[in-house]
């Protein structure tokens, strides 16, 4: 189990692109995409203003444990 945390501002949600995963919050990029047994979060330094949107299809969501 690993914790993922969206970095890089918005963006689109796939299974295969790590552009947007970090080990930890606000850290760089290039962490593995999650899965069943992830927890996922999105905070402060996800992005760098209020008006950001992260577009995920069902089949992303469903994969990560919690959000």
């Amino acid at each position: 189990m690993a914790n993922r945390y969206w970095v890089g501002n918005g963006g689109t949600w796939d299974g295969s692109d790590t552009t947007h995963w970090s080990a930890s919050s606000g850290g760089s990029s290039g962490a593995s995409v999650p899965t069943s047994i992830d927890d996922v979060f999105f905070d402060a330094n996800s992005f760098s203003s209020a008006s950001q949107t992260v577009t995920a299809s069902a089949s992303s969501v469903s994969i990560c444990k919690s959000m």
